[in-house]
C-alpha cells in the first residue's frame, strides 16, 4: 500500500504541470522577448505562433512521461524515462526560442526552429505588399516583406506589430529602396 502511495505522486505532478503548463506557454514569449530583445534599436520583435506548439509538445512530453512512471515497476526504466523526458523538454522547450521574427534599426533577423536563422539588411527588401483586407465586420492587414533571394516574410498587423510599427517598417523599407505595394481587399 506504501508503494502504491508513493506512485501516486507522478500523477499529482502530472496534473499539476498540466494545470501550470498553459501559463507558462503562453509567457514565455513575453518573458522572452523583454529579456532578449528589449532594446533601444527594437522596432518589432514577434514570435511565431509555432513556438506555443513546440513550448506546449515540450510539456506534454513531460506530462506523458510522468504518467507513464506510474505505471513501470522497475527503478531503471523509470531513471531512463525521467532522463529522456528532461532532455526532450529542454530541447523542444529550447528549440521554441528559435521561432520568431525580429525587426531592429539596422537588421531583419527570422528564425526558424527547424530551418535556422537568417539576418537580412533592410537594403536587401525589393518589395513590401502591404495588404488591407475587409471583410463584413472585420479587417486584416498584413506586411509582406519580400528580399533580394525571394525569401519572405509575412507580418500580421495586430497585437505586437501595430500601425505605426508597420509605418515604421515601410517607411525604413522605401528610405533603403524597396518597392511599396498598398492592395486593398473588400470581400
Amino acid at each position: 500500500m506504501v508503494h502504491r502511495e508513493k506512485r501516486t505522486i507522478y500523477v499529482i505532478f502530472a496534473i499539476a504541470l498540466a494545470l501550470i503548463a498553459p501559463i507558462i506557454v503562453i509567457f514565455t514569449p513575453l518573458v522572452i522577448a523583454i529579456t532578449f530583445y528589449d532594446n533601444v534599436h527594437k522596432i518589432a520583435f514577434v514570435p511565431l505562433p509555432g513556438s506555443l506548439t513546440v513550448y506546449a509538445s515540450a510539456f506534454a512530453v513531460v506530462v506523458a512521461s510522468l504518467v507513464a512512471m506510474y505505471f513501470l515497476k522497475k527503478r531503471a526504466f523509470k531513471i531512463g524515462l525521467g532522463v529522456f523526458a528532461i532532455i526532450a523538454f529542454l530541447f523542444l522547450f529550447i528549440s521554441g526560442t528559435k521561432h520568431y521574427i525580429y525587426i531592429e534599426t539596422d537588421m531583419i533577423e527570422s528564425s526558424h526552429w527547424l530551418k535556422g536563422k537568417k539576418q537580412y539588411e533592410w537594403n536587401e527588401i525589393v518589395q513590401v505588399d502591404y495588404t488591407k483586407k475587409t471583410t463584413d465586420r472585420e479587417r486584416e492587414d498584413t506586411i509582406m516583406l519580400i528580399f533580394n533571394d525571394e525569401s519572405t516574410i509575412t507580418l500580421l498587423q495586430a497585437g505586437l506589430v501595430d500601425y505605426p510599427t508597420v509605418q515604421e517598417i515601410v517607411n525604413r523599407a522605401q528610405k533603403h529602396g524597396a518597392l511599396v505595394n498598398e492592395i486593398i481587399v473588400n470581400e
